[in-house]
């Protein structure tokens, strides 16, 4: 007997161990049968933020989980997990819609950067008088994410986790090796949050590595050792032919709860 998992995003269309029912402006755009499928399935894959929570209410579970989507989205809940882990970051605050440059300078000296509570991909603006962040300040006109702005970025990482394992990494650097303390750090992340799919960015400044925030794992990237390419459709594609043969006992158990 081998099992098929039902898909709604389409990164594994095609995939032979998985059906794409594709992203519908509504569950009643789908048909009966494809509704059946999503109710027999053991987990739903891709369920995209718009869908992800009423899986979550229902009881099923998702593969990205509904905290993946969440920190990936959120800027702020980001910056606010690594803060209550104790990670090294940025010197990062938000600030509440109306509040000055006055305020801001308090805490922080120029030049600084301007994040939007949403993860909208960009690595903010960069500020650099106190006029131009009045002006920001006040043309923005809500919660606003304020981060010290490093002057010496050495490196940068990004280690990818998939199903709670550190599965591969990107750089724009020549290290080889990851240090051990940036992955001890983010397998912290990734078990205190539920994190099954997951990139997390790293820096190198002055001060050593620091958080830089969560991510969409890259389509490409390399394996731990470094010596090969692993690209993410055909490794999850994978995956989940190993997890279809219910038989042999290797369908996993995709109840996380909390993985402390």
């Amino acid at each position: 007997m081998q099992l098929r998992f039902v898909a709604l995003g389409s990164l594994l269309k095609g995939c032979p161990y998985v059906i794409t029912l594709g992203v519908r402006p509504q569950f009643s755009c789908y048909s009966s049968e494809d509704l059946f499928a999503l109710k027999i399935t053991p987990v739903v894959l891709f369920p995209t933020s718009k869908y992800v929570t009423i899986f979550q209410a229902s009881g099923k579970p998702t593969f990205p989980s509904p905290f993946s989507y969440h920190f990936r989205k959120w800027r702020f809940a980001q910056f606010a997990l690594a803060s209550y882990l104790n990670v090294p970051m940025l010197k990062t605050r938000c600030y509440r819609r109306n509040t000055s440059a006055d305020d801001v300078l308090e805490t922080f000296s120029l030049p600084l950067k301007i994040l939007d509570l949403k993860n909208d991909q960009s690595k903010g603006k960069l500020v650099t008088t106190k006029e131009k962040l009045d002006e920001e300040l006040k043309l923005r006109q809500r919660m606003t994410i304020i981060q010290e702005e490093s002057k010496d970025i050495i490196a940068r990482l990004v280690l990818v986790f998939i199903f709670y394992e550190l599965t591969g990494f990107k750089t724009d650097s020549s290290i080889k090796t990851i240090p051990s303390s940036v992955i001890e750090q983010s397998l912290k992340i990734v078990y205190e949050a539920n994190l099954d799919d997951i990139a997390i960015e790293w820096m190198l400044t002055e001060k050593g590595w620091l958080f830089a925030g969560l991510n969409f794992p890259p389509m490409v990237f390399l394996s731990p050792e470094g010596n090969t390419v692993i690209n993410r459709r055909t490794f999850l594609c994978h995956k989940f032919s190993l997890f279809s043969d219910v038989i042999s006992g290797k369908a996993p158990d995709f109840n996380y709860g909390y993985r402390h």
